[in-house]
């Protein structure tokens, strides 16, 4: 297995073979490209492969869902999502030296190699090994960042069209797609595809299939473009998973926290004369919902008090609870050792100011006052975890009903799709949503730990989840700002097809 030597900056070093390298970066998932990206990938690959796909170099990240995985590291290969069976440990420089891969002739339909090309010393046996698992006539995808790699084990070609003319040049039909990064700009990471030959009339033929037509599309290609039709798919899986959870159980241990929280914070104010406001701050109701012992810290779960923001959540008063909170002391409209009704004078005062009409394109004052106001909405649309939240809720409500202008209901409303949305959202292949429907079917078959029955009403957040990830804007504070865009009247139906 080859080697190389591992220096750091104090001059020390030692000899490390390829797989430890990979297992030392495979340990915590080491990417030197963002996760957006190979969101992005995974989706261009979806647009062009059928049937079952080879990932050679697959890492940690499965890009395809039928595919075989080859990597050298266990470590990546342990975490990605493929299947074990499908999953295999392989050198890829011991092809130059005659070892096969673990396949039989013309298995696959297609095979990707996603940030690969530039570690093979010797690619072009790899290259032979892999006609001889693919199908004639079957494509490869070299997927790769301009310029980008571990610099000290780079050995080949970095750049896609550097990749592109080296197969050109030995006779292989070629293609050289964009794929555009988070912002929609292009240039950055391209992939090659190539097509392995077949024979016809006794001639072996390299063709990309449905050639004209796809270099139509490079010509013409729009990275925006790409984005909002990622971003509808994206919708359309997040939306799926979360319709899983319309109805799901409220587990006994959930009850009994709420229970334990209240009591708590009944005997913090009969103690301090202080109004103790716990909240979740960024997860949403139903993960608390569903929560079970091993949850205990793992959400959002914060204490302030309106009067000394500092103590609530001291060790010495909760570790006797079987509770755990943070604390998030800018979060609430109100300055600390105030009162209730500072909080509202204060959130008052900037509505006033921004009912009134502009001065000048910018004021500094005046962007305070949104700072302000949505912060009192994002904490109305935060799940309250007892009395004292809910009334410091219904005080802040009063102060912004009346104002006709502030667009209240639909900011409520988004700020709980943003909630689901992150819920879904993909992060190095896992999505939390994923464990709570598991977590559904396993208290399902255990009705004992389950309390009650929660409803997730997803249909009304669907039009704001879309601008988020489709469309990517907010929803305007005020509804009479110049930046106020009609919202999508899109139901859940629309969706309604499983990704």
């Amino acid at each position: 297995m080859r080697t190389y030597f591992e220096q750091d900056g104090l001059g020390n070093g030692k000899t490390r073979t390829i797989r430890q390298f990979w297992d030392k970066h495979g340990g915590y998932q080491w990417t030197y490209f963002d996760e957006k990206i190979k969101q992005h990938i995974e989706y261009f690959l979806l647009q062009r492969l059928h049937g079952r796909n080879l990932e050679v170099g697959g890492g940690w990240y499965l890009s395809y869902p039928d595919s075989d995985v080859v990597d050298v590291s266990k470590v990546c290969l342990d975490y990605n999502l493929a299947p074990k069976e499908r999953k295999h440990l392989f050198d890829l420089d011991g092809i130059a030296k005659g070892k096969k891969l673990p396949f039989e002739k013309h298995t696959f339909d297609s095979a990707t190699l996603i940030s690969v090309w530039q570690y093979l010393p010797k690619p072009w046996p790899v290259v032979k090994e892999l006609e001889r698992v693919l199908k004639p006539g079957a494509e490869m995808y070299l997927i790769n960042g301009d310029g980008a790699g571990v610099s000290e084990l780079i050995v080949n070609q970095t750049r896609s069209s550097d990749i592109e003319e080296s197969f050109r040049k030995r006779g292989y039909g070629t293609l050289l797609e964009p794929i555009p990064d988070s912002q929609g700009g292009t240039g950055e990471f391209n992939s090659v595809c190539v097509a392995l030959p077949r024979r016809i009339g006794g001639k072996r033929v390299s063709r990309v299939k449905d050639c004209k037509r796809r270099r139509k599309a490079v010509e013409s290609f729009s990275g925006s473009a790409f984005l909002e039709n990622y971003g509808e798919w994206e919708l359309g899986t997040k939306l799926s998973k979360l319709r899983q959870l319309e109805e799901y159980p409220i587990t006994a241990y959930s009850r009994g926290l709420l229970e334990r929280i209240e009591e708590y914070g009944r005997d913090y104010e009969r103690e301090t004369g202080d109004w103790p406001v716990f909240f979740l701050n960024h997860s949403s109701r139903i993960e608390f919902d569903m929560s079970v012992p091993d949850d205990i810290g793992n959400y959002d779960m914060e204490a302030v008090g309106i009067k000394d923001a500092a103590c609530v959540s001291e060790p010495e008063n909760i570790s006797k609870r079987d509770l755990w909170f943070g604390r998030c002391h800018g979060y609430l409209p109100v300055s600390f050792n105030g009162t209730l009704k500072d909080a509202q004078e204060n959130l008052k005062k900037a509505m006033e100011r921004l009912s009134e009409p502009r001065q000048g394109w910018y004021d500094s004052g005046r962007e305070e006052d949104k700072r302000l106001v949505r912060k009192a909405v994002e904490f109305l649309a935060c799940p309250k975890l007892n009395t004292f939240a809910r009334r410091f809720g219904e005080a802040l409500e009063s102060v912004l009903k009346p104002y006709s202008r502030l667009n209240l209901n639909s900011l409520l409303k988004a700020e709980t799709a943003s909630k689901l949305e992150f819920l879904a959202y993909q992060h190095k292949q896992r999505r939390c949503v994923d464990e709570l429907i598991a977590r559904k079917k396993e208290l399902e078959s255990e009705p004992g730990l389950v309390a009650g029955t929660g409803k997730l009403e997803l249909g009304k957040y669907v039009p704001y989840m879309r601008r988020y990830v489709v469309s990517r804007l907010e929803v305007p504070l005020m509804v009479d700002e110049p930046e106020k865009a009609e919202l999508n009247q899109l139901q859940l139906d629309d969706y309604a097809t499983p990704y």
